[in-house]
């Protein structure tokens, strides 16, 4: 079938409430324009799919799928950077449309497949993740919503993701008590990472400190502030090892824990005779959705 004819399937199957048919008619519609190498044409088709997307509140996934499809077919024509480019143009245009799920999905195809400096991405990703908590009439979904926007700022903006976990850690709660305490490590903020982790004591009463020795989230963040302070990178390895089962059950602490690592100096293992041993610590780490 032509472009036209994929493109009339697509939105015949809307109409229908078809809504994966859709999807693949302007997948179709796409790989046609692609191998025609019509790339404004395709680059129509991907905005025009987007809007009916949006025009029948299509759940995220089909929004992830198209966009994932563009780029694939893009790379394959050598046209990957207007592609990407064009992709964040759309995710942005659906946060103005106040479109805030659809344009994490789309914007977290930018950040999985750019080569380039993505901080102003996480940035608006961040920013929409604010949004949702903000509409969000579910008192649980705003925190998580809450923790996701902290996180997305300390890729990008440091000191809005300290103000995001500050506000949570206001709460009493331990778990973000510990966020703020690592976040303020990770902005090289060790006297408001001790001043946290002081309040988190007061805050439990009497021997407080003592009962949240028990507790994995004060334990682990104290013994990480007292690592950093003396910048010790193997025994930070070694409490990361030691708490991986918490970090495993909180994608959260386990993300800011890694950015940490980054902020430790670098080692090298002594290695075998005629095998250097090879550089560690400060490893490379990705947001989550990637």
């Amino acid at each position: 079938m032509s472009v036209d004819k994929w493109l009339g399937k697509a939105l015949t199957s809307l109409d229908r409430e078809d809504w994966y048919d859709s999807l693949e008619s302007f997948q179709g519609a796409l790989f046609r324009a692609m191998r025609q190498k019509n790339f404004e044409e395709a680059q129509e088709l991907f905005r025009r799919a987007i809007t009916k997307f949006e025009e029948y509140s299509l759940e995220t996934v089909f929004f992830r799928k198209l966009g994932e499809y563009f780029l694939q077919l893009s790379v394959k024509i050598g046209r990957k950077p207007q592609t990407i480019a064009i992709v964040y143009e759309t995710g942005r245009s659906l946060i103005e449309n106040e479109k805030y799920a659809p344009a994490i999905t789309i914007l977290k195809l930018v950040i999985q497949r750019s080569e380039d400096d993505v901080k102003d991405v996480q940035e608006t990703i961040a920013h929409a993740y604010e949004k949702l908590a903000e509409i969000s009439g579910i008192e649980n979904d705003k925190i998580l919503l809450s923790e996701q926007a902290g996180l997305y700022y300390v890729y990008s903006k440091i000191e809005k993701g300290q103000k995001v976990f500050n506000r949570l850690a206001a709460g009493g709660d331990v778990k973000h008590g510990s966020y703020a305490v690592i976040t303020a490590l990770i902005a090289d903020d060790i006297t408001e990472g001790e001043a946290i982790l002081k309040g988190m004591a007061t805050d439990k009463g009497f021997l407080a400190k003592r009962r949240l020795g028990k507790d994995a989230y004060y334990s682990f963040t104290e013994q990480a502030k007292d690592t950093y302070q003396i910048k010790d990178t193997a025994t930070y390895h070694t409490l990361l090892n030691e708490y991986r089962q918490l970090l495993s059950q909180d994608p959260i602490l386990d993300r800011l824990s890694k950015i940490l690592l980054k902020k430790f100096p670098k080692i090298e293992p002594q290695g075998f005779p005629g095998f250097p041993g090879m550089p560690f610590g400060g490893g490379m780490d990705f947001p989550p959705g990637t």
